[in-house]
């Protein structure tokens, strides 16, 4: 992985596979990383879907093929490569610096904890920061909120989903 600053200053579009987790790669423009997190613009059926950010631990391969410079070819034929911000520089020294940084800017955020044996998706917004746990005022797959907020341990977060596609239908809903 030591070619991840090539990648990033290239702007290669990268498949990113993490096989402990599950067997699907993550496609997307490597925006940022430091130690422990890496964040992507996440790239899914030929559009933007908003930001990613995993586990760099979860992380088994990085790849980068002529895929995805045909990949990338198309989405600038689309008008979609320049909507990727590579300019800004963002806070990933930790989860909590992510979620108090980055996802105190979108309305809704996903965490998931994709432990095999535990699986774990919250979607909503962020309520409080703790010092060891994220808050997350959830709502249900019909709307509404729920009674009781949501918290979730830094340490089981494998993935941060903000400004995608799934989030932007029920902000809209919200919003109405």
């Amino acid at each position: 992985m030591s070619d991840l600053n090539k990648l990033q200053n290239n702007r290669a579009l990268v498949t990113i596979y993490r096989e402990n987790i599950n067997d699907t790669g993550i496609q997307g423009f490597i925006l940022g990383y430091l130690k422990k997190l890496i964040l992507l613009q996440y790239v899914y059926d030929f559009n933007l879907d908003g930001i990613i950010i995993l586990q760099r631990s979860d992380v088994t391969s990085i790849e980068s093929d002529e895929s995805g410079l045909f990949q990338t070819q198309l989405l600038k034929d689309e008008g979609l490569y320049d909507k990727v911000d590579f300019t800004k520089t963002y806070d990933l020294k930790n989860w909590k610096t992510v979620l108090a940084t980055i996802g105190s800017t979108y309305q809704f955020i996903t965490l998931e904890d994709e432990n095999p044996d535990d699986y774990v998706f919250m979607i909503g917004k962020i309520t409080k920061l703790g010092r060891k746990k994220v808050s997350v005022q959830e709502f249900t797959c019909t709307g509404t909120w729920n009674e009781k907020v949501s918290k979730m341990s830094y340490k089981n977060i494998s993935s941060f989903r903000a400004g995608n596609n799934y989030a932007k239908v029920y902000e809209r809903y919200f919003e109405e």
